[in-house]
């Protein structure tokens, strides 16, 4: 399905074009987290856990973006010609003061919306700045509720009802469920689907929890939570698609086959204390930060020397591991000088 494809990158040929001529474009899109606090405690959420937590890393969990600078923030967002903002965390963004000025910002604006939320705390009063949403994604991570209040530490229950009601009500937004993959919840990988699926998503998305370490804690399970999603993937249809992530526990070895990423250039990343990042998977690390939006002006931080300079000297050896391998892979090619045999088509 086009919405998912990783070659939406072409669809951007002006900054394409800046790039082939060594310049630096605008992003299309800033996933921006407005807060840090959050409702939930989930199990291998390593930011929470202070004692594992990388001495590199730079987060605080009561840090949020005030409500006045986020307004101002996105006007700055729309005049430096970004098209779509993601709300995301960090933490629950609809625990932040400000989420429902900020939601009718982003509809006044005309940018294109998407959200990230654990879905608890969503009200009535939420959902008529929702409905302009192109999509929202939620993290469940559970099939039962004793599960969920498991991993996600909480007391709520799956947030069913909130999700069933804002696709019934707005069938035009793509909705998501994602499972964040684990030894104390993969047995429940193929009754999730079976669960998203009644509650009319339209996606469900599959991938395996990260720690910081890297150790992969999920080697014992793989065959058996891999069956599980061999079944899940044949509940697919046109109406509802299963990311079976086999790819993405790949893409996590970190064995980049191409010289540079360009995906940092479609993107924006910035933190609850204001620091921009040139991707989700850098983000909160030291050592990636490229400014402040609380000392510059987002079109400031972007366009700044140290970003050109971070950019230019980018060592992807030292990058985290990611999944934007097939965007990137499409790009070194697409911007390769003088490729071989390009009329052999």
């Amino acid at each position: 399905m086009e919405i998912y494809s990783p070659y939406k990158v072409l669809h951007h040929q002006d900054k394409i074009e800046l790039l082939k001529k060594g310049e630096f474009p605008i992003p299309a899109q800033v996933q921006l987290d407005i807060t840090n606090i959050c409702n939930h405690n989930c199990s291998y959420c390593t930011y929470r856990k202070e004692s594992e937590r990388a001495e590199n890393i730079d987060f605080q969990e009561k840090q949020f973006i005030e409500t006045n600078r986020l307004l101002k923030l996105l006007e700055e967002i729309k005049e430096a010609g970004v098209k779509a903002i993601i709300i995301q965390g960090g933490g629950e963004p609809f625990v932040h003061p400000g989420i429902i000025p900020v939601l009718k910002k982003i509809n006044e604006l005309g940018l294109e919306l998407g959200i990230i939320t654990n879905g608890t705390k969503i009200k009535q009063e939420h959902l008529p700045f929702i409905k302009k949403a192109s999509w929202i994604r939620f993290s469940i991570d559970a099939a039962s509720d004793e599960t969920y209040i498991k991993v996600q530490g909480c007391t709520d229950n799956i947030p069913k009802t909130i999700i069933k009601q804002i696709k019934e009500e707005n069938p035009n937004i793509v909705i998501g469920m994602s499972f964040l993959t684990k030894p104390e919840n993969y047995t429940e990988a193929y009754d999730f689907a079976i669960m998203a699926k009644e509650l009319l998503v339209d996606n469900v998305r599959f991938s395996i929890v990260n720690t910081v370490n890297e150790e992969d804690i999920m080697k014992d399970y793989y065959e058996g939570y891999f069956d599980l999603i061999d079944k899940a993937s044949k509940l697919q249809t046109d109406k509802f698609r299963v990311f079976g992530l086999k790819n993405r526990k790949d893409a996590l070895k970190n064995c980049k086959n191409y010289d540079v990423c360009y995906y940092q250039h479609f993107v924006a990343v910035i933190a609850a204390n204001g620091n921009l990042y040139p991707c989700c998977w850098t983000k909160n690390i030291n050592e990636f930060k490229i400014g402040n939006i609380n000392d510059m002006s987002f079109k400031e931080v972007w366009l700044s020397k140290l970003r050109m300079d971070k950019v230019l000297k980018q060592d992807l050896k030292k990058c985290p591991s990611c999944w934007f391998d097939k965007t990137n892979e499409l790009m070194n090619y697409h911007l390769k000088k003088d490729p071989k045999h390009v009329n052999f088509v």
